[in-house]
């Protein structure tokens, strides 16, 4: 009986040590949903948020969006790091574009911002230095799900009137984040504890939770009374309803433990299946893709030409070079089949050796490396035969990989040979018609390969 008291003992004081440690590692606490509160980080970052007005070193709070870029800050040296607008960069942009340029408005999370690296580094920022004809305005925001970069597009039409081209960033693990409306209830320490819109489909019809937190007052209240606000918040947030509930018995650190590794694993399987692949048919898939709808639909009704940009992140590029499984391919899939533009940039952040990986990546980022890749990349596949559109027409684009603008040349050149061959042989059938009726022998044109 004392051996199994000793065990026990011991269970107990281990997992003790490893709540601790998957507390500071990665921000996962003990958060049963019937007794909700606040993490001593949260405290501190919402008692810091109101001393600050809600403005932070590059975020500030937005009635809508949950958070956005601050414009116009400069860094201690006096250099400019985001423009009027909030698009990082010191290059302020006219409302509309000049008859020279073609304007490339870029959305999307930190990979998008470029975290990590300068402006200056910033794949966009590359775009512009190849080719003067680009205005590559970047409007990246650390922590955005699918529906924050859309409602992201729609704020930015306020300051702009015309891109050519609009590039939608994709970073698969976001697609979780579109039915969160509380960030801590997704991941509970991370950076930016703070509200954010959601959405969810009735009907087919994709609707919007408003931002549960669009002013200090909200904040000042989760700090005075926060079990009555977050339970509040929680009944419009899936990753809320998903959590499990206090017992007498949680009291145990190895049942604290147990619950909180079962909802992690529960909330990955949820979207992703044990090979690592998003699942399909998942509702955090359903309302990524009419995100990606609306985001078409948009643009094109704003003479812009869409383009989905699929962003791999480090373990995406490692998994690839192992077994070249892509995570995301279910939404490869759903691209391909509604014909929307695309380019995925696993297909030139590719690694021969383990090694090279760290000179693509500092930390979860994109190194200065992996950012003049992208920008190449993207510029390959920017049809630079095409002049700035005229107002009211768009960008010509070609969105293909190497691979496909190889099979696509090959099939043009084949189509258009025969086509010239078929012309040939029609009127050589008429030249040919009467010596047919007269000597009763037929002569077939020799047809040479086409390839």
């Amino acid at each position: 009986m004392l051996f199994l008291l000793c065990i026990w003992i011991i269970i107990e004081c281990m997992s003790l040590l490893i709540l601790n440690r998957v507390r500071k590692v990665f921000g996962l606490l003990y958060f049963p949903k019937n007794s909700p509160r606040l993490s001593r980080y949260c405290i501190q970052f919402y008692r810091k948020l109101i001393l600050t007005q809600g403005i932070g070193k590059i975020n500030e709070l937005h009635p809508i969006l949950g958070w956005i870029v601050r414009s116009n800050i400069v860094d201690e040296n006096g250099k400019k790091l985001t423009n009027s607008s909030g698009a990082r960069g010191f290059h302020e942009y006219s409302t509309l574009a000049d008859d020279t340029k073609i304007r490339i408005s870029t959305y999307g999370d930190c990979l998008t911002y470029g975290d990590c690296v300068t402006a200056e580094e910033t794949w966009q920022s590359r775009l512009e230095q190849i080719n003067q004809k680009y205005e590559v305005l970047n409007f990246g925001t650390e922590g955005y799900c699918p529906g924050q970069i859309y409602l992201r597009y729609i704020e930015s039409l306020k300051a702009y009137k015309n891109f050519h081209v609009t590039i939608f960033s994709v970073v698969s693990t976001n697609i979780f984040k579109t039915m969160n409306i509380f960030r801590p209830f997704f991941a509970y320490d991370h950076g930016l504890p703070l509200g954010k819109p959601g959405f969810y489909l009735k009907s087919d019809t994709l609707h919007i939770i408003p931002n549960p937190l669009p002013s200090l007052v909200e904040y000042q209240k989760i700090l005075s009374d926060p079990r009555t606000v977050l339970e509040k918040i929680g009944e419009n947030d899936y990753y809320f309803k998903i959590l499990y509930k206090k017992y007498y018995s949680d009291i145990l650190p190895s049942q604290q433990l147990i619950k909180i590794l079962f909802h992690e694993w529960y909330k990955y399987r949820q979207v992703f299946d044990s090979n690592g692949q998003i699942k399909k048919d998942t509702k955090a898939l359903q309302i990524t893709t009419a995100l990606f709808d609306a985001f078409q639909k948009d643009s094109l009704e704003h003479s812009s030409v869409p383009l989905f940009l699929l962003i791999p992140f480090k373990k995406d590029v490692k998994k690839y070079y192992l077994n070249k499984v892509k995570s995301y391919q279910v939404i490869i899939d759903y691209l391909n089949f509604m014909s929307y533009n695309y380019l995925d940039l696993l297909e030139v952040l590719k690694i021969k050796d383990l090694s090279e990986l760290e000179s693509l990546f500092i930390d979860r980022h994109f190194s200065p490396k992996a950012h003049q890749i992208i920008a190449d990349y993207i510029h390959c596949n920017l049809n630079s035969s095409v002049e700035p559109p005229a107002a009211g027409k768009s960008l010509c684009y070609t969105c293909y990989n190497s691979d496909e603008i190889s099979i696509l040349s090959i099939l043009f050149l084949i189509s258009f040979n025969l086509l010239v061959k078929l012309i040939k042989i029609f009127f050589d059938l008429q030249r040919l018609f009467i010596f047919v009726k007269t000597t009763e022998l037929f002569f077939y044109p020799a047809i040479p390969s086409l390839l």
